[in-house]
Parts: C-alpha cells; structure tokens; sequence
C-alpha cells in the first residue's frame, strides 16, 4: 500500500457547460498566477427569461409530452412568473426561469448569496400542493444541469441535483409557507445553505447545507413550475432580488488561476508489487479505471464518476466533489477476503449533513432479482442539536437498482473518527463465512454474524459509494482470506460454518471434481 501523503493539489480544470447570455467581464491576471475577483452586489436587476422544455412529463409522471410555455413581467423590483412548465424533478427540468448569469467558480473563494420575497403563489381554481415557487441556481440551461431550487409548497424545501445527469433529492423544512416569504441561498464553494423566514419571523431559519457540484458559471434566479399540464398555470410573485459575491470565474472554464511552473518535474508515483494473497489492489497510480485488460493491479469498474486527480507527490486519488454515485469491482465469485479503503473527507462538507461514504462487500447484481450486498457505511445525521456519527452494516437482498440501503443489521459510534477534514482514514472489514468484522483507523468497531442462512450474502464483488459529501478515496485493496475448516464448500451452500469439508466431499475433489 501507499504511505499517507501531504494535502493534495488538483492539477486537473472543469470545464463547464455552456451557457446563453452569459455576462462578458475582463479578468486581470495579477503575477500570473491568480485573478482578481469580479464584486457581485446587485439589487433588483433586469433577468432574462428562459422556458425549459424537456421530457420531465415521461420521466415523473409518464404522461403526454407538450411544450410548455410562461410570461415573465419586471418593474421596479417586482417580479411576476405565470407558466405551466412540469416539474424540478428527476434526472430532467421542465421550469421557467428568470435569471442572471455570475462567473463565479467553485473554489471556497468564489461566494455568493442570493434572496427574495415571495408574494405570491397562487392557482385557477384549486390549489396545487407541489407547484412551486422560489429561488434557484444551476450551473447551465441543461435541463439535467446541477440545480438547487429553495422553493415555497405546501410547505418550503429544497430540491437539488447535486452532478450532471444525477436524480433530484429533496429537504424538507417541515415548515408550511405564511407569505410574503423570504428566501436565501448562501454559496461557498460547492457548499449551499438554504434559509427561509416566513411572514412575522424575526431571523432567517436553516434548512440545510448541501453539496451541488455547480463548477461555474453559477445561474441565479427565480423560477416556478406548476405540475398540472398544458394550459394548467401556477402564478408566482416576487419582490426584490439581490446578489451579493464575488468570483474568479473568467468564463472559459478557469477558476482563475494559472498553474504555477514546477521547479523540476514532479516525482513519477511507484506503487510496491502486490502480495501473492492479493485479489485487488486499486492505487488509480495508472490512470486506468474502466479500461484495459483486467488484472489484479488493473481493476475495471462497473462505473466512474468524480475525477481522478494529481497530489504534488505524484500520486493520483479518486476525489468525488458531491458526486453520488455506486462502482463496483472484481469478481462476483469472490467468498471469504478482507477489504480496505483510504478515504479523506474536505472542507467542503457541512457535518450536519449525511456524507455517506460506503464500502459494498460480498456484491452480487441478478438479473430480475436485483443486487445483494453487505454495505458497510459512515452516516452522520444531528439528533435534536447533537451530532450522530456511526459506522454501520446494511444487508442488501434482493434490492432492485440499488436504490434503497437495504437492512440496518449492525452499527457503532464512530465520533472520534468520522468528518475530519483534510484527515486520511481507512475503514478495514474482514468477511469470513457469515461473519463479518469491521475496523476504523486500526480499532475494531463491529462484529457482526449473519445467522440469517437464507439471507446472508456468501460471495460477491466490492463496490465504493458516495452521498452527498466531498471525500477523496485511494488504497483499495482486497486479499483473499483463508478459512482452513471449510474452504469455499460453506459459502458454495450456505452452512456448515466452522467445520470440516465431508470426507467424501474432499474425496471428490481432489478427483477433478466439484462441490
């Protein structure tokens, strides 16, 4: 394995989508390396108004496609939004959307907030409980486009889709709106907290921060949709809108910054040959991640998401900037073996939020049954005002894409460890016939024994998977496991833990047989 190494320094640049009207600034370079930042702090300006079309109907509700239409009116710092757009929802929008465009990146230096006061959110006829109106912003008119739309119901939430192409998540507030309501979004980073105040609140209530890998150019603005149908509208009314921030973005696809020459060129990365025991051994030293032969050395991952970036000692990790995300390796046929993972956690996570990071042991995908699994994850979530760290093991059984944890068989706290930022950490599991043993940072945390025989997952792959955090991951390695009492006969048939293969079984074996 690789020694723990210094902070990294990504070398690798976003490029971002591309966006309508975006605003022309001239950008200073200073001594070459950085940019000056371009001062944001506008009230009431003039937005442009933009319908976005897509086949969000088929997606959320499978119902006829129409091309959806609104009118936008602006006076004086008074807004009025009347659409029939579909929905913020899914892996696809359908919105109307009023907006400015900042070049603002996504370093922890390129800040921005956005607010507002909704007027106004009203209907012909009945009232519809999921039409809304709100604040939002994405990184391009892509309708799959990373968003977050802070937005008032039937009650105020926020919905994000945290990477291109991803699926929506929603917080709730809990919170029904008393208008006018005011509404305000803080970026940092890739960090977005979400506040609201309703009508006779004296201060601004959070609802969260979240992770939305919005890497610049930032769209703000107000939007609405109605969930109804053609010709079905939603009225939203808005007084004031202000941005205030500040950014580097140059609108190229920069941050801002030039790398700076190195001295000499930096050291070539060599990792040690792998041990005789070894099934998988992931380092991302040669780039490679779902091509080329397959080896030990040279694992093929079922997907890639994140980036594979390069520390200033010359050693590439995998970083997952709020990229949810679930990649699979190896072979399904594996039985008993130990897993490890290096991981590190950035600034960037708001630790009141879940930063799930997981390691999938035993991992299986049927066809028609769905995938089977042993998941072993760091949660975190506040009960009441306090902070709730574990380490957990789901059981994963006939689970269809994956979408669900599955069931929670076992956990322990994990305070003293989990969401250090900057921290390398490493989660080690050994699973050996029904029992699995997990430890964190070198101390053992769980023991846990499946004595469900129907149920407990005997063979299967390994996987990683992220939820909403920002977290690097290297040093995956997974060795192959000697059970001297049963070999792979216990996990071919699920029993007969802990004791001996049948004589007769052995005899059959060692004649070029099977069992």
């Amino acid at each position: 394995m690789k020694l723990r190494r210094p902070k990294n320094i990504k070398l690798t640049a976003f490029i971002s989508s591309a966006c309508a009207l975006v605003i022309a600034l001239t950008v200073i370079f200073t001594g070459g390396t950085t940019a000056s930042a371009t001062e944001y702090n506008e009230t009431d300006p003039e937005l442009t108004f933009y319908v976005m079309n897509s086949q969000a109907e088929k997606i959320v509700s499978n119902v006829s496609l129409y091309d959806c239409t609104g009118t936008f009116e602006q006076s004086g710092g008074t807004y009025k939004m009347n659409t029939d757009a579909y929905t913020a929802w899914m892996t696809e929008d359908e919105i109307a959307y009023a907006y400015r465009t900042y070049n603002i990146g996504a370093t922890r230096q390129d800040v921005l907030t956005l607010e507002t006061t909704v007027t106004e959110r009203s209907f012909p006829g009945n009232s519809y409980t999921t039409a809304s109106v709100g604040l939002m912003v994405r990184q391009s008119l892509d309708p799959s486009s990373p968003e977050l739309f802070l937005h008032c119901r039937d009650s105020i939430a926020v919905v994000y889709r945290s990477q291109q192409g991803g699926g929506t998540i929603v917080k709730y507030s809990g919170v029904a709106p008393k208008y006018p309501v005011q509404l305000k979004i803080e970026k940092v980073g890739t960090q977005y907290t979400c506040y609201y105040k309703n009508n006779g609140m004296t201060q601004y209530a959070k609802i969260a921060t979240l992770g939305c890998n919005i890497q610049g150019p930032v769209l703000g603005g107000l939007a609405a949709h109605a969930c109804m149908g053609k010709g079905q509208t939603i009225t939203g009314g808005f007084k004031g809108f202000s941005a205030v921030g500040q950014g580097s973005f140059d609108g190229s696809g920069s941050d801002g910054t030039t790398p700076s020459e190195p001295e000499e060129k930096g050291p070539e990365w060599e990792d040690a040959p792998v041990a005789d025991d070894v099934l998988l051994s992931e380092t991302f030293t040669d780039g490679s991640i779902t091509d080329g032969k397959e080896a030990v050395t040279n694992p093929i991952w079922s997907k890639f998401d994140g980036e594979i970036t390069v520390e200033d000692s010359g050693n590439r990790i995998w970083t997952k900037n709020f990229v949810s995300s679930h990649s699979y390796a190896g072979d399904q046929e594996w039985t008993d073996y130990s897993a490890s993972v290096d991981f590190r956690f950035t600034e960037n996570c708001d630790f009141e939020q879940s930063n799930i990071m997981a390691l999938h042991i035993r991992h299986r995908e049927i066809s028609y049954l769905g995938m089977y699994d042993y998941t072993v994850t760091l949660h975190s979530h506040m009960d009441g005002e306090t902070p709730v760290r574990e380490l957990r093991i789901y059981r994963r059984y006939r689970i269809r894409d994956g979408y669900a944890n599955g069931i929670l068989v076992a956990s322990a706290p994990a305070d003293d460890y989990l969401l250090k930022p900057g921290v390398w950490q490493n989660i080690y599991v050994e699973a050996m016939d029904n029992n699995i043993k997990v430890w964190l940072n070198g101390e053992q945390k769980i023991d846990y024994t499946d004595d469900n025989t129907t149920i407990a997952n005997l063979k299967g792959c390994i996987g990683i998977s992220t939820y909403d955090t920002d977290v690097a991951i290297d040093n995956i390695v997974v060795r192959k496991l000697n059970d001297e009492l049963g070999g792979d006969y216990d996990n071919d048939i699920g029993g007969n833990y802990n004791e001996e293969v049948p004589a007769y079984l052995k005899e059959w074996s060692e004649k070029g047989k099977t069992y």
